[in-house]
């Protein structure tokens, strides 16, 4: 791989160690995917957060889904800047900042393949079926544009996404790429 990110711990721990081992440390290992956004995103997304995060109350829930719906809108129409060819984000594996899109030598016949699994937990039978209305709609939002903007200009071939059974793959998912993937 040429890149992973994860915002737990141990993932982090895992990936930084596969990319020193299997690879002599070339592959990158990001944090948070919101970390590659640039700092006037990352503010004006903060701003953009829901007040109340816990209550369970439909009124709440209501208001958290749209507050992360207009987020996800925002992020999408902004795609063509908030994730250039030369952004750059801090890496684990080397301790500096690194190329946030590598482009791999021989780029003219390679295929390039995205792997995730955003959290699922809302939309789990175990979760407390926030759905829409939970914290991981913002990384997924920026997860979702992210694709569809790499798609856009062709660094970018295809994607595997896994997440729970109860997850709307097609609303979230298939149409929002489908004219990039």
């Amino acid at each position: 791989f040429l890149r992973s990110c994860d915002n737990a711990k141990n993932p982090q721990a895992v990936l930084t160690h596969l990319a020193k081992v299997e690879d002599d440390g070339q592959s990158c290992v990001f944090s948070d995917i919101s970390d590659r956004l640039p700092d006037e995103a990352k503010q004006f997304l903060a701003a953009m957060e829901p007040e109340d995060q816990t209550s369970h109350s439909q009124a709440a829930s209501k208001a958290r889904s749209s507050a992360y719906a207009a987020m996800q809108h925002w992020i999408m129409e902004q795609r063509a800047w908030l994730f250039p060819r030369d952004s750059r984000c801090h890496c684990l594996v080397h301790g500096r900042q690194c190329a946030t899109y590598p482009q791999p030598p021989g780029t003219m016949s390679r295929l390039c393949i995205n792997t995730a699994g955003n959290t699922c937990w809302s939309w789990s039978s175990v979760g407390k079926c926030e759905r829409d209305g939970h914290t991981s709609e913002k990384p997924f939002g920026i997860w979702l544009a992210e694709r569809r903007a790499l798609g856009e200009r062709g660094d970018e071939d295809m994607f595997f996404q896994e997440c729970t059974r109860n997850f709307p793959t097609h609303d979230k998912i298939r149409v929002p790429l489908q004219s990039s993937h």
